[in-house]
């Protein structure tokens, strides 16, 4: 099975610029777990702020995963309705 994770591109006000540039732990973790036989990538949409709609339509065509997991947080809200509704587009 093809999974694609995807962290929100959004952070607030109050987050160090250091912990911009580490992965997200939870999404990560989860991919180490999975068993082998599945394909799991992580994107962390952080990095991208500004391409996140062309980042995730390549992801989406290149990768053509069969679940697309989010981790949100609750002021990431909006963004992570955003693209879902890019996702199911796809």
């Amino acid at each position: 099975m093809n999974v694609l994770l995807l962290s929100m591109p959004d952070s607030f006000e109050h987050m160090p610029p250091v912990a911009i540039r580490m992965p997200n732990g939870g999404l990560t973790s989860l991919a180490g777990s999975v068993d082998p036989q599945h394909r799991v990538a992580v994107a962390d949409l952080i990095l991208v702020q500004s391409r996140v709609r062309e980042t995730v339509t390549r992801l989406i065509r290149e990768l053509n995963p069969e679940v697309v997991g989010l981790s949100i947080m609750t002021f990431q809200r909006r963004t992570a309705v955003r693209i879902v509704e890019l996702v199911r587009a796809l």
